[in-house]
């Protein structure tokens, strides 16, 4: 158990080995990762968000089979998207897929203030647009699939197929972005439950309802 007395001894490197010890596979103290989720959440208040950031993301990026992948936050938040490379195991964990949505947020949001400062207005939007259109897609995918979410003790309906830290993300990312529901449905007409599981959830799908409508229109 962690005690409120020993929080200061909680530092970047446990969070790192509260981690790995969670995705290692095979017998761990932590199968949920929600205690590693508690370290990350204690440490990130005694420590820099980025020291604890590169620790979390250093095991995030490991594998049992290679060695840790330490990148610099500079280098993390020139791509931020590098966490996606995850292996996909490692979203089952409901604590784990926390911390990545966590230190994503942060990264996003520190991308885009480096992207708008170093180029032009169109090549920044550009950019932006492409590269939330990949994350959009990819926890679409997730979300509306048993793939990453799934599992014995999943029921057979959209509402048991969704992670609500990935839905928030994901409206952030629509409400924001203007036109993403519309391209995705435009690239996967055939897939009706990427489609079904969008209405279901992300209501700030319909800021694209009249191109959606037509989309839709020229698939039937």
């Amino acid at each position: 158990e962690l005690m409120v007395g020993r929080r200061y001894s909680v530092k970047p490197m446990m969070v790192y080995e509260a981690i790995h010890d969670c995705i290692k596979g095979g017998e761990s103290s932590d199968p949920s990762g929600l205690r590693a989720e508690k370290l990350f959440m204690i440490c990130r208040s005694m420590y820099s968000s980025s020291e604890v950031d590169v620790a979390a993301a250093g095991a995030i990026l490991a594998t049992s089979k290679t060695q840790p992948k330490f990148h610099s936050y500079v280098a993390l938040c020139k791509d931020p998207l590098v966490l996606l490379k995850s292996s996909a195991a490692v979203w089952k964990y409901r604590g784990i897929r926390c911390i990545i949505l966590r230190i994503l947020q942060a990264l996003l949001s520190a991308n885009e203030c480096l992207v708008q400062s170093s180029v032009t207005a169109s090549v920044a939007a550009e950019y932006l647009a492409a590269r939330d259109m990949i994350l959009f897609r990819s926890l679409v995918y997730a979300c509306s699939s048993r793939f990453v979410f799934g599992g014995g003790d999943t029921v057979d309906t959209l509402h048991g197929k969704h992670c609500a830290m990935c839905v928030s993300m994901i409206r952030s990312c629509v409400s924001k972005r203007r036109g993403l529901v519309a391209a995705l449905i435009k690239h996967d007409l055939s897939n009706d439950t990427c489609i079904d599981w969008i209405v279901e959830f992300i209501p700030e799908s319909l800021l694209d309802a009249n191109i959606i409508a037509s989309l839709l229109c020229e698939g039937s």
